[in-house]
């Protein structure tokens, strides 16, 4: 059944409603949720210029919910303490007069600020505890390259236990809604190792969202993991970009060259990674290398991976003045295959990587049509034009960030993307954009494992 008004003198225990007003209005993490506690009660009796509805049919019956005052429903703001009974009657709450406290009022204000700091910090030791296993995977990947590029079968062994894990995590649909949930920073060791992971994640969330089967999805790991380990076999001046080639006078093509190689000499090494090896810089049309194939020759897996490792090049390039935001890589390669039709990426995996990401990727810095700075840290997977956005807001200390949900905010919208240049050094120092960017699933708190994105200066 739908929500239907509800006068705020008839709200009880037991109710499952919704609140209309403005996000930052209350300290709920959601605008739907079943009234459990008093202290819901008085928190939603605080809430300025509210329009209540609420669901008869996921409501609890009057008779049962008459005494009972169970504890807070666990939506409300994290890290207060319960506030205690109140002695007057349910029905007295929401008087439509002149109870209601302003906007400002210092009980009010200091709840939602207390709301927003536990938010906050809630959200800070989580992008530490994502760094943290980022790190340990970028340790992982960097051992099983190097015993890949010789030949040695543990490599392939430490690749797949590490894929195991991944893909787990990644099946899991609520994962997949919010694996790009977060932002955080990493200084890994090695971009090649960088690169390989984020092209790794990626590929298996695009993998994931094209409906691969489990068995497809690990050889796919393990080919995105290991797409550009001939690099470790070359001279490091030639490792990090084609201008180094170019003045060495050598063949851009020797890394995977090398790369096959390696992958041959592994017992068991699948022929389905190999390819992907041979095959992530090839292009439709045939002009690719290093063997000039076309479409219909080239696999499903490596077409995944040739889309990724382009949009990662774009975002992470090693010339630093270089890099695009991940908005602008997107739009960069959309553009190119969808109206100029350069026909080298397949336009299929190119919708579904963009699906995968949203609109407006996390670490993406815009402008709401309020004129409001902010970035966005997570997706909407139901509206991929409304994500949530941290905004610049100059009053507020670090400690208590406001996150706005725009799929809550009719009235509130992105106007348009922004590069770091286009803001003021303040904005920087407070938003903290990021010129590079990486994927990896994690533990978000009261949530399964969500989706997180790395970032480094």
């Amino acid at each position: 059944m739908a929500f239907v008004p509800l006068n705020l003198k008839d709200l009880r225990l037991g109710l499952y409603i919704k609140l209309e007003c403005s996000w930052w209005k209350h300290p709920f993490a959601t605008n739907k949720f079943k009234v459990t506690s008093r202290r819901d009660l008085e928190i939603i009796k605080a809430i300025p210029k509210l329009k209540l509805y609420y669901d008869p049919e996921l409501s609890d019956p009057l008779e049962e919910t008459a005494v009972v005052d169970k504890p807070s429903s666990g939506v409300t703001k994290k890290g207060s303490e319960p506030y205690a009974p109140v002695d007057e009657d349910p029905a007295s709450f929401g008087q439509d007069d002149a109870e209601e406290p302003p906007d400002d009022s210092p009980l009010q204000a200091e709840s939602f600020r207390e709301a927003r700091v536990e938010a906050f910090r809630q959200r800070q030791e989580h992008l530490k505890r994502t760094e943290r296993a980022y790190r340990e995977s970028a340790k992982q990947t960097k051992a099983a390259l190097r015993n890949l590029v010789s030949g040695d079968i543990a490599g392939l062994r430490m690749a797949e236990q590490m894929l195991t894990t991944l893909s787990q995590a990644i099946s899991k649909d609520r994962t997949v809604m919010a694996l790009v949930e977060l932002i955080n920073s990493a200084d890994p060791d090695d971009p090649l190792v960088f690169h390989a992971l984020n092209v790794c994640v990626l590929s298996l969330l695009v993998g994931k969202e094209l409906e691969l089967s489990e068995q497809e999805l690990q050889y796919l790991g393990i080919g995105a993991l290991s797409h550009d380990v001939g690099f470790l076999k070359l001279p490091r001046q030639l490792r990090l970009t084609t201008a180094g080639f170019a003045h060495a006078g050598a063949d851009v093509t020797l890394h995977i060259e090398q790369g096959i190689k390696s992958a041959e000499q592994i017992p068991g090494f699948p022929e389905a990674a190999r390819d992907i090896i041979a095959q992530h810089h090839e292009r439709l049309n045939g002009k690719g290398y290093p063997f000039g194939l076309t479409a219909q020759r080239i696999s499903q897996l490596a077409k995944i991976v040739m889309v990724v490792d382009e949009y990662d090049d774009l975002c992470n390039n090693p010339e630093r003045q270089d890099n695009r935001t991940p908005y602008e890589a997107l739009s960069y390669l959309y553009q190119q295959e969808t109206v100029k039709r350069r026909g080298e990426l397949p336009q299929d995996i190119l919708v579904a990587l963009i699906r995968t990401l949203g609109v407006y990727p996390p670490g993406t810095l815009v402008e709401l049509t309020d004129q409001s700075i902010g970035m966005v840290i997570s997706i909407n997977p139901q509206v991929r034009t409304k994500p949530q956005v941290l905004l610049y807001v100059p009053n507020l200390s670090c400690e208590e960030m406001v996150i706005v949900d725009l799929q809550q905010e009719p009235d509130l919208g992105i106007q348009k993307s922004l590069r770091p240049n286009e803001v003021s050094r303040e904005i920087r120092q407070y938003l903290k954009p990021q010129r590079m960017t990486g994927y990896f699933p994690s533990a978000f708190p009261d949530q399964p494992l969500a989706r997180s994105h790395t970032r480094r200066l």
